[in-house]
C-alpha cells in the first residue's frame, strides 16, 4: 500500500514535468498559472486573458487562490504542475 501510495504520485509528477519541459501542456494550464501568479502577488483572481476581469465571473473556483502561495516558495509554473501531479496521485489513496 505504501509502495503504491508513493509510486503513483511520483510517477504522475514525473509525467507532468516531462509534459511541462516538452511544452505539451494545454493552454488552460497557462491561464491557471497566470491567475495563480496574480493571486499570489496581490492582484486577485484576474487575468488579461479574460480582459482583466475576475476569473470568478467566468468559473467559480477558489482552488487557485488556495494553492497560489506555493508560488512564493517556487516561482515557476512547474510548482503548480508538481502540485497537480501529487494531489492527483494522492487522491487514489482516498479512493482506496
Amino acid at each position: 500500500m505504501l509502495f503504491f501510495g508513493l509510486l503513483v504520485p511520483l510517477s504522475i509528477v514525473a509525467y507532468k514535468l516531462a509534459q511541462y519541459h516538452s511544452y505539451e501542456l494545454m493552454r488552460d494550464t497557462g491561464d491557471m498559472v497566470h491567475m495563480a501568479w496574480n493571486a499570489a502577488h496581490g492582484h486577485g483572481l484576474t487575468s488579461s486573458v479574460f480582459g482583466d476581469r475576475s476569473y470568478l465571473g467566468v468559473h467559480f473556483a477558489f482552488t487557485i487562490a488556495i494553492i497560489s502561495p506555493i508560488l512564493w516558495l517556487w516561482n515557476s509554473p512547474a510548482a503548480l504542475v508538481v502540485m497537480q501531479g501529487l494531489l492527483t496521485g494522492l487522491s487514489l489513496l482516498a479512493v482506496y
